[in-house]
């Protein structure tokens, strides 16, 4: 069994958005998440970068999204980007999400 890194959502809209607490910790959150990354790719580990994403047509949406009528991560926009201070590699492997309720 090989280990493996997985960065989740650590999206622009996640970190810059919120109370004042929660982006006070923002700048210890990415300085000890790239201790993980560099650790992991100084081993030759492989890391993932997962980021939550919706298309703007809306068929991504969830539920509360489409309620109030409030994109949000949408594809190509700032919101959606990872944070500029998280560490990415060369090797590192992207993936995109989407998590949508479909209800009756």
């Amino acid at each position: 069994m090989r280990p493996a890194l997985l960065v989740i959502d650590l999206q622009r809209w996640f970190l810059e958005v919120g109370p004042p607490e929660k982006l006070a910790a923002v700048e210890s959150l990415i300085a000890r998440t790239n201790e993980l990354i560099d650790f992991f790719h100084e081993r030759g580990l492989p890391i993932i970068h997962i980021q939550t994403v919706h298309k703007a047509d809306r068929s991504t949406w969830n539920q509360w999204m489409k309620d109030h009528n409030s994109p949000r991560l949408l594809e190509g926009s700032r919101e959606a980007e990872e944070h500029p201070g998280v560490h990415t590699y060369p090797t590192d492997v992207i993936g995109r999400r989407c998590w949508c309720l479909m209800l009756p």
